[in-house]
């Protein structure tokens, strides 16, 4: 096969695949995580952010400033599922 039909159905491919890759949706939001980082610890949000792990799951990490004024990174994972 050449280069250039190889290259074509490479490019075919990807295109068929990206419609079921974007439909994944995570089973807990940013916004779900922070409240429940703050419920859990009563302190203050600093920051957060999210970090992909895989295909399939997120990492949300999370900064808090707790009530005893200890600065804490909190971890949340969460799963990528597909929307319907």
């Amino acid at each position: 096969m050449s280069r250039i039909r190889i290259f074509t159905l490479t490019i075919l491919l990807a295109v068929l695949a990206l419609p079921a890759w974007a439909r994944l949706q995570p089973a807990m939001t940013l916004e779900q995580a922070v409240q429940k980082v703050q419920r859990e610890t009563g302190g203050k949000i600093l920051s957060a952010g999210r970090l992909r792990l895989g295909r399939h799951e997120l990492l949300y990490r999370i900064k808090v400033l707790t009530p005893k004024g200890v600065v804490k990174v909190i971890q949340v994972r969460t799963r990528l599922e597909e929307k319907h």
